[in-house]
């Protein structure tokens, strides 16, 4: 009996290692996208480091912080359905509903369920800053 033939599957996403070029320049790991593209990745245990640096604070203690903060957004987002931090932005629950869909190898058409998506609607600092900063190269 001859056994099905071993599927190649690539990676959804690589990461490559931190680089530390030297104390001021942290290059921050690059992770690509299933096109082969590099964007730039901060991870949570990178942003501990930068704020433990910077205020000189037990790197542990920072990371529950940053984990308790994330943790009561979720339960607010959860809770009221909209998160509001002022000169950042809002985060909202949406509904999007039910459509259909085709698959676009088999050209099969598929029900896709409704589901709930967080939004995220950028506040006028972060936006003013956006437009201000240099587009990064694709």
């Amino acid at each position: 009996m001859l056994s099905p033939p071993q599927l190649k599957r690539r990676p959804f996403l690589v990461l490559s290692p931190p680089v530390q070029e030297s104390p001021r320049d942290t290059v921050y790991p690059r992770v690509s996208n299933t096109q082969g593209k590099e964007v730039p990745a901060v991870t949570k245990k990178e942003l501990a480091r930068q704020i433990s640096s910077k205020l000189n604070v037990d790197q542990v203690l920072v990371k529950q912080i940053i984990q308790s903060c994330l943790d009561g957004m979720v339960d607010t987002i959860l809770d009221k359905g909209r998160l509001e931090l002022r000169n950042f932005g809002v985060f909202t629950v949406k509904q999007r509903a039910a459509r259909k869909a085709r698959n676009p190898r088999t050209n099969v058409e598929v029900l896709v369920p409704a589901k709930r998506v967080i939004t995220f609607q950028a506040g006028k600092n972060v936006y003013q800053k956006l437009q201000n900063s240099p587009a990064q190269s694709e």
